[in-house]
C-alpha cells in the first residue's frame, strides 16, 4: 500500500447529488463506522471541498489549528504519493508535521481489520478502498485523541465518505455514545476551493451539478467560505446551495504587502472585504512565496478560521465534551505561527534539487487548466527571483522552463493545451504513467503531442516520466527548471526515481 493509488476501484458509482441522503453510498460508510465504534462522534471537523487546491488548504488549516499546541488535530488528505501515511496525520503543535509513519499506521489498521471484513461482507464487497481508508483514518484519529479533524473530500462533497459529521445530511441526534450514529452538526466550517467541471460525469453531468454536489456538504449555521472562482456562474451556484443548507456564507479577504515593507513578498496584512486590517505580519514560507495559489489559499483559510472563531459560543453548546476555547486556539498569533510552518502535502509544488548535472525539478499534481497555469507561473517566478539575486538586471525571457506532462483520460486535455501554448515554455515533453501497471487510463504521449500541435517546441516520449525528464533537462540545461505536471502518478514516478539510490537518473 506504499505506492500511490487513488482508489483501486476508480470513481464510485452513484456519486452524484441524488445520493445525498441515507441511501447508497453513504449508508455503507455509516455501517462501517458503526462496526468501528463510530469514531467520528469523538471529534469535530472542518471540511475542504473543491476541484483543486484542497490538499494545500487542508494542510494549512491543520497547521493553524495545531499551532497553539492545545489540541490534537487530524489531517486527512488524498491521494498519497510515496507513502500511505501522507494521507493520515496527527499534528500536536506548530513544529509537528504529523507524520506517524507507514508501519505504525498499518499496525493500527490491522487491529480493526476484522471489523472492516465484517462490514465488507454485509455490504456484499461494495465498500471502496477510499471509504475504508477514510473510516480507518477516523478510527486512528479517535485513538490519538484528535479533537478537530480537517477532512479533504475525495470526490464531490455531500456524498463523499468524509461527510459523516452531520453537514449536508440533515440533523441526526440519536445519542451521545460511541455506539450511536453520528450526532448532529459536528462541523466547524467548510472551505470550498476553486471548482471546475472535473468529474462532472460522476457528479451529475454538468458544472451546475458539480457545484451542488460540493456545496451541499455545507452545515446549517456554520461558516462556508468560497475562494475566488474563474468560471462564470460557479460562485453564485455554490453560494445559493450553501445558503439553502442554512450555512453562513463568508467572502475571503485579501493579503496586501505590509506597510513596513511594501516590496516584500512575504510580509503581508490580511484585510477583510470591508477593508479592516484583521491579521498583521503574515509570513509566507519561502518555498511558497512565488506561487499565486498560496496567497489565495491563505486568504480563504484565514477567512474560515476567523469565521469559526467568531462562533465560539455557539459551536459547543450541548456538545461540551470537547471543551475547546476557539478564541485561544484560533488567535491571530496562532494564525501567523501556523502559516509560517505550513508545508503542503507531498507532490504539490514539491521542489527536487541537489542532483549533479540536473536542473531543479518541481513536481506538481496540477491537472486542471488553471492549476497548470499557476504551477508554471510559480516555477518561473521562483527561478527568476533566484537569478535576480545574482543579477538584478536579469530578463524574464532568459529563464528557461520545460514541462513534462502526463494526463489521465478524464482531464481537460484541450484546456490544458491552451494553457501550455500561452505559457512560453522552452520545451513541452509529453509522457505517460500507469495505475497499478495499467497505462490505459492515460492519454498516449503521441496523442497529446498531436493535440498540442507545436512540433518546434514539443516532443513526446514513450519511455516513461524519467525519460521525459531527461529530454527536458537536455533542453533547459543545469540552470533551468523542469515542472512535472498533469497527474500525481507522474509526480510519484519522478519522485521515486529522484530519491532512489538505484535510479539511473
Amino acid at each position: 500500500m506504499s505506492s500511490l493509488n487513488h482508489e483501486a476501484s476508480g470513481v464510485p458509482r452513484n456519486a452524484a447529488t441524488d445520493c445525498a441522503n441515507e441511501r447508497f453510498p453513504l449508508k455503507r460508510v455509516d455501517d462501517l463506522l458503526r462496526h468501528l465504534g463510530n469514531p467520528q462522534n469523538r471529534m469535530h471537523a472542518v471540511h475542504v471541498v473543491g476541484s483543486k487546491g484542497k490538499g494545500s488548504c487542508a494542510s494549512l488549516l491543520a497547521r493553524v489549528f495545531a499551532a497553539s499546541g492545545h489540541v490534537n488535530v487530524g489531517l486527512y488528505t488524498s491521494p498519497h504519493v510515496l507513502a500511505l501515511s501522507e494521507r493520515v496525520r496527527v499534528l500536536t503543535n506548530q513544529d509537528d508535521d504529523g507524520d506517524v509513519g507507514d508501519a505504525a499506521l498499518l499496525r493500527a489498521f490491522e487491529t480493526y481489520a476484522p471489523a472492516v471484513r465484517t462490514a465488507q461482507e454485509e455490504a456484499g464487497g461494495a465498500i471502496t478502498r477510499f471509504e475504508v481508508l477514510t473510516c480507518l483514518a477516523l478510527r486512528y484519529f479517535a485513538d490519538a485523541n484528535v479533537r478537530v479533524a480537517v477532512m479533504e473530500a475525495g470526490l464531490g462533497g455531500v456524498s463523499d465518505a468524509t461527510n459523516v459529521f452531520g453537514g449536508g445530511r440533515g440533523q441526526r441526534n440519536d445519542g451521545d455514545g460511541d455506539g450511536d450514529v453520528a450526532r448532529a452538526n459536528r462541523v466547524l466550517g467548510v472551505l470550498c476551493t476553486h471548482v471546475s467541471n472535473e468529474h462532472a460525469s460522476a457528479l451529475g453531468g454538468s458544472l451546475a451539478s458539480v457545484c451542488k454536489s460540493k456545496a451541499s456538504i455545507a452545515a446549517s449555521g456554520r461558516p462556508f467560505v468560497v475562494v475566488r472562482q474563474t468560471e462564470r456562474g460557479v460562485r453564485g451556484a455554490l453560494v445559493e446551495t450553501a445558503e439553502a443548507a442554512g450555512a453562513r456564507v463568508h467572502t475571503a479577504g485579501t493579503l496586501i504587502p505590509s506597510d513596513s515593507n511594501p516590496t516584500a513578498r512575504h510580509g503581508f496584512v490580511y484585510t477583510a472585504p470591508d477593508g479592516r486590517r484583521e491579521v498583521e505580519n503574515v509570513q509566507i514560507p519561502t518555498r511558497l512565496r512565488y506561487a499565486p495559489a498560496s496567497h489565495t489559499n491563505i486568504e480563504a483559510v484565514l477567512a474560515l478560521a476567523l469565521a469559526i472563531r467568531s462562533q465560539n459560543g455557539d459551536v459547543f453548546e450541548g456538545q461540551g465534551k470537547l471543551g475547546i476555547d476557539l478564541a485561544q486556539i484560533l488567535s491571530n498569533e496562532m494564525f501567523v505561527r501556523g502559516i509560517a510552518h505550513w508545508t503542503p502535502p507531498r507532490g504539490r509544488g514539491e521542489v527536487l534539487e541537489g542532483r549533479d548535472d540536473w536542473p531543479v525539478v518541481v513536481v506538481d499534481g496540477a491537472h486542471t487548466p488553471e492549476s497548470v497555469s499557476q504551477a508554471i507561473e510559480a516555477v518561473r517566478n521562483r527561478r527568476l527571483a533566484e537569478a535576480a539575486r545574482e543579477n538584478p538586471d536579469v530578463l524574464p525571457s532568459s529563464i528557461r522552463v520545460a514541462a513534462v506532462v502526463a494526463l489521465m483520460n478524464d482531464k481537460d486535455a484541450s484546456g490544458i493545451m491552451d494553457v501550455l501554448h500561452a505559457s512560453r515554455l522552452n520545451r513541452v515533453v509529453f509522457s505517460s504513467s500507469s495505475v497499478n501497471g495499467d497505462s490505459s487510463r492515460f492519454h498516449a504521449p503521441k496523442a497529446l503531442y498531436d493535440l498540442y500541435n507545436k512540433p518546434e517546441e514539443s516532443t513526446w516520449c514513450d519511455g516513461g516520466v524519467v525519460s521525459a525528464m531527461r529530454n527536458a533537462a537536455n533542453c533547459v540545461g543545469r540552470d533551468g527548471s523542469i515542472v512535472v505536471l498533469g497527474s500525481f502518478y507522474a509526480g510519484a514516478d519522478a519522485m521515486r526515481a529522484w530519491f532512489s539510490d538505484d535510479s539511473d537518473m
